[in-house]
């Protein structure tokens, strides 16, 4: 994932996959071959180009909804076009690890055909290619380095609908199948690169799309650079061509036609299903996840080789790109900030090498450094779900340790000592070289002083900082509709559960179910359980069933002796840091009662909260109703239980 954290609300997004490029000579041939190619772009071009979007920038309606193909370039090396081109042919797909590796070889996937089929035989195929099995590209994978997962499950145009709906543990699963997240976590999770080829080109369909990216440019008004970017990288050099203001599509497309890559920033703002499948993932990790997307022209290249400063997954959505990834630069071992650009002849031999195809994914860990490119047959579009930007022990330290500090100099007077008598006449950069026993005596009461630190330090007071940060960065949670029903964002209305399947509300209710968006049709709780609306006319009373809508989108702390503060996110606005933080003020007499709340993610009963008189209890529940934290149902859950 080629990502700029800068001006997203999310994060960006290795594996060891090898197309068959035989040695760094001819890599270096290709290189030098790409390059001169690239210099000897004709004016005749450039000067198309230029008519092309003037004549857009003019309105002119004859090139509107027909924008005329450019010539792309042809990015690609000359022996990877012809590994690629090979890999269309129904070959046995195989893993072979190298030396010094291993000497084992094991054959994962197998399809059958004609290896002679020619191109012209191809071209007669028409749309039934389309619809052909792909084979795997043959890999090489560097042992220790990543796993080739093969998907062997039937295809079909409804597979993947609707997964991002589910519960956040099950919307994991379906991303990451058919890896554990067990195995996920033991094995690669910030350690080595991914790679999960699959034979389901619609495992992740309706995430994204250029369709989609279409509609939502021409909806909603969209800034370059803001949600926006055009980028290039030719000649090893990265360039950004936005135009100033709001994006035109039909100028970002011509763009796109003469070789840009459009980089969507945080299109989750815009399209339910990402903005479903980042909350569902943001609950899972209990941080952060954003998203960028990334469609390229065939044979482009965007973005120069680079590294992320975060977790990321890259999800092929449509087309395909041809992806090379490198072992992360020494000292670059979970980076907290993005790198430069690399120039290509710093990178050495990748480690992968592999063309992405719809429905497969790749994991990219902090520190990989990574450069895609479109192969020649198709343009490519893919959609990077990111986190653990900057959520890592240096933040915790970062909150804790002045904490701490500050308790020390308040409540301890070996803090408060001045220090030794002219100690800066032997303590500086330039004493180090200074061989004095009052030099050593000052470092060892420094480093015994550190020490004492931890008697001092608050970790829950540390971690609570962490997470109203934490809230603050993350977007509202997209409420399932019979969330949005128990949580009375619709209007009048509440849900409640039928265990007999039949419907059980008026002609009213009924008529109001109608009228939602397909989106939003469907009302399947987590464990599958049907649900139906019904008018709501009842009043919150001891007898209502209540609870947050999950425990991570609040947070409770205590900021003062005699108030507590129920911090949460479903007010923030739909871009990062649109709001300033959220958070509502109890006097201290409720705190038992909210923690009772925030801590238990099943159903209670208003009645049941504790430390709380029966007026109490009801303000209460009713004060963070209102404010849309709870969930609320006037008949007993299904699967409640008083234990």
């Amino acid at each position: 994932g080629e990502l700029n954290l800068d001006n997203m609300h999310g994060q960006r997004p290795i594996g060891g996959v090898d197309l068959g490029v035989e040695d760094v000579g001819k890599k270096k041939e290709a290189h030098e071959g790409q390059s001169k190619y690239l210099q000897k772009r004709s004016k005749k071009k450039q000067k198309k180009r230029q008519k092309q979007l003037s004549s857009l920038i003019r309105g002119d309606d004859s090139m509107e909804g027909d924008i005329p193909k450019l010539k792309k370039e042809k990015l690609m090396h000359s022996d990877v076009r012809e590994k690629a081109t090979k890999a269309k042919n129904k070959t046995a797909i195989k893993i072979q690890e190298e030396e010094p590796f291993s000497e084992t070889e094991e054959a994962v996937q197998e399809h059958s055909g004609d290896e002679d089929a020619d191109e012209s035989d191809e071209d007669e195929m028409g749309e039934e290619e389309e619809n052909m099995e792909r084979p795997a590209i043959k890999a090489t994978v560097p042992a220790g380095k990543s796993l080739y997962v093969p998907v062997n499950t039937p295809a079909t145009a409804n597979d993947g609908d609707e997964k991002w709906n589910g519960c956040p543990a099950d919307v994991f699963k379906w991303m990451i199948h058919p890896i554990t997240p067990e195995e996920f976590f033991n094995t690669y999770w910030e350690k080595k690169p991914l790679l999960i080829k699959r034979k389901n080109r619609f495992h992740y369909k309706g995430l994204f799309s250029k369709e989609i990216q279409d509609s939502i440019v021409r909806k909603n008004y969209l800034k370059y650079g803001t949600n926006i970017d055009l980028a290039r990288y030719e000649n090893e050099t990265r360039t950004t061509e936005n135009p100033a203001g709001r994006v035109n599509p039909n100028i970002m497309w011509a763009m796109f036609e003469d070789g840009c890559s459009i980089r969507m920033l945080n299109p989750h703002s815009y399209h339910l299903p990402a903005w479903r499948c980042v909350s569902a993932l943001s609950e899972y990790f209990g941080c952060m996840v954003g998203t960028n997307t990334y469609t390229t022209p065939k044979g482009a290249q965007g973005f120069a080789p680079h590294y992320d400063d975060i977790e990321a997954f890259l999800l092929q959505v449509e087309g395909e790109k041809y992806w090379r990834v490198y072992d992360n630069p020494e000292g670059a071992d979970l980076p907290r900030t993005s790198s430069r650009n690399f120039d290509q002849n710093e990178l050495g031999a990748p480690i992968m090498e592999t063309i992405l195809t719809p429905g497969d994914l790749l994991y990219l860990p902090r520190g990989f450094v990574h450069q895609g490119i479109s192969t020649e047959e198709e343009d490519s579009v893919h959609i990077t779900m990111s986190t653990y930007q900057l959520f890592d022990w240096a933040q915790y330290f970062s909150k804790l340790i002045p904490r701490a500090l500050q308790s020390a100099m308040s409540e301890s007077a070996e803090f408060r000592k001045g220090l030794p008598i002219n100690c800066l006449d032997y303590m500086g950069v330039s004493k180090t070289d200074m061989d004095s026993k009052k030099r050593d005596k000052f470092i060892k009461t420094a480093t015994r002083l550190i020490g004492h630190l931890a008697e001092y330090a608050s970790f829950d007071a540390a971690a609570d900082d962490v997470a109203i940060d934490n809230l603050h960065n993350n977007m509202p949670p997209a409420l399932s509709y019979e969330q949005q029903c128990r949580s009375g964002r619709i209007k009048d209305f509440s849900v409640t559960c039928c265990d007999d399947g039949k419907k059980k509300g008026s002609k009213r209710a009924k008529k109001k179910k109608k009228e939602t968006t397909e989106d939003d049709a469907g009302l399947n709780d987590h464990d599958g359980h049907t649900c139906e609306v019904e008018l709501l006319s009842e009043m919150i009373t001891p007898d209502t069933f209540i609870k947050v809508i999950s425990p991570r989108i609040v947070r409770l702390v205590a900021e003062s002796e005699d108030s507590v503060s129920l911090y949460h996110c479903v007010d923030n606005g739909m871009w990062y840091h649109k709001e300033e933080k959220q958070s509502i003020d109890f006097p201290i007499d409720f705190a038992d009662a909210l923690e009772q709340l925030v801590n238990d993610e099943k159903y209670m009963q208003v009645c049941d909260l504790e430390g709380l008189e029966e007026a109490m209890q009801i303000d209460l529940a009713t004060s963070l109703y209102d404010a849309g934290l709870l969930l609320i149902s006037q008949q007993e859950p299904h699967g409640y239980s008083r234990e």
